[in-house]
């Protein structure tokens, strides 16, 4: 995941973005399943 991180820190840089990457557990006791809940945040620039 530090990979992934950096390659977002160096495009928001050169691209003066705001991309970033959430993980996080998914909670067995609160859901039907358990795993991993990858989010991606992408912003949409609209000109």
């Amino acid at each position: 995941m530090s990979s992934t991180e950096g390659r977002l820190q160096i495009i928001n840089k050169v691209n003066y973005s705001d991309l970033s990457v959430t993980i996080e557990d998914i909670d067995p006791d609160n859901f039907e399943e358990a795993g991993i809940r990858v989010m991606i945040y992408l912003p949409l620039n609209q000109e």
